[in-house]
C-alpha cells in the first residue's frame, strides 16, 4: 500500500470489514509525536474501526 500510513491502514480495514485493529506502538517522547506524528495515535483518534493497543518493551 503507498500514502499515509494511518490512512492506509484505516482504508484497509474498511474494505476489508475488519472487527478492529490490534497495534503496537514504540514509547516515544512528546516531542518526537510532535515532529514526526504518530500512526498510533492518529489510528487511535481517526480509525472507525475500533482499535486496541498495546504496549512493547
Amino acid at each position: 500500500l503507498l500514502g499515509e500510513p494511518a490512512d492506509e491502514i484505516s482504508n484497509y480495514a474498511d474494505s476489508n470489514d475488519a472487527r478492529y485493529l490490534v497495534i503496537a506502538g514504540r514509547k516515544r517522547s512528546p516531542v518526537g509525536k510532535a515532529l514526526f506524528g504518530s500512526v498510533v495515535q492518529s489510528l487511535m483518534l481517526n480509525s472507525e474501526t475500533p482499535v486496541v493497543s498495546i504496549r512493547t518493551d
